[in-house]
C-alpha cells in the first residue's frame, strides 16, 4: 500500500508540470494565414494599394504574440509564350522584409506592378526560436480595360486590312 501512495503523490506532483509542458507545446506556430483587402480577385496591376495582412496562429488558433516574420515577394516568372507588361521585373525579388508582429499580425500596403502569379514566402520565428514557413501564390489578373483596348485594336486592324484588300483588288477583278 505505501508504494501506491508514493506513486499517487509522485503523479500529483508531476501533473502540473505535464500540463504546463502541454500548454507550452500548443504555443508553437501551427498556421500562417494571409488576407488581402480588397480580395485578390478584384486586384489589378498598378491600381489601388492592396493591404496585405499576415496572421501567425498557434495550435489553438490563437495569435502567437511575440513573433517575427521574414517576408519575400517574388514577381511572376516569365511565361513560355507571352511576357508580362514589364519583362525586366519577371522572376525578381520585389520585397525582402523582416517584420515584428503585433498581436500575431503584421500588415502593409503594396501596389502590384504586373499581372501574373506572385510567390510570397513567409517564415515565422517565435520567441523560442522555432521556425515555420509557408509559401503563398498570389494571382493578379490583367486589367480588363487593356483587354478591351486590345480587342478594339485587333478589330480595327482587321477592318482596315479588309477595306484595303477590297480597294486594291477592286480594279483588278474587271479585267
Amino acid at each position: 500500500m505505501p508504494l501506491i501512495r508514493h506513486l499517487t503523490f509522485f503523479l500529483c506532483l508531476l501533473s502540473p508540470l505535464l500540463s504546463a509542458y502541454a500548454q507550452a507545446e500548443n504555443r508553437v506556430i501551427r498556421e500562417i494565414r494571409l488576407q488581402t483587402f480588397p480580395l485578390l480577385e478584384k486586384v489589378r496591376p498598378l491600381s489601388n494599394p492592396v493591404r496585405v495582412v499576415l496572421e501567425v496562429l498557434d495550435g489553438d488558433r490563437r495569435p502567437v504574440k511575440p513573433a517575427r516574420l521574414e517576408i519575400r515577394l517574388y514577381a511572376p516568372a516569365p511565361g513560355w509564350l507571352f511576357s508580362t507588361d514589364f519583362p525586366l521585373a519577371e522572376g525578381s525579388r520585389l520585397i525582402n522584409m523582416d517584420l515584428p508582429t503585433s498581436h500575431g499580425k503584421a500588415e502593409w500596403e503594396y501596389v502590384f506592378p504586373i499581372r501574373g502569379v506572385y510567390r510570397l514566402e513567409v517564415s515565422a520565428l517565435d520567441e523560442e526560436g522555432k521556425k515555420s514557413k509557408r509559401v503563398f501564390k498570389l494571382r493578379i489578373r490583367e486589367n480588363r480595360r487593356k483587354l478591351f483596348y486590345l480587342g478594339g485594336f485587333v478589330i480595327t486592324l482587321f477592318l482596315l486590312g479588309f477595306t484595303a484588300g477590297r480597294l486594291f483588288t477592286y480594279g483588278n477583278s474587271r479585267h
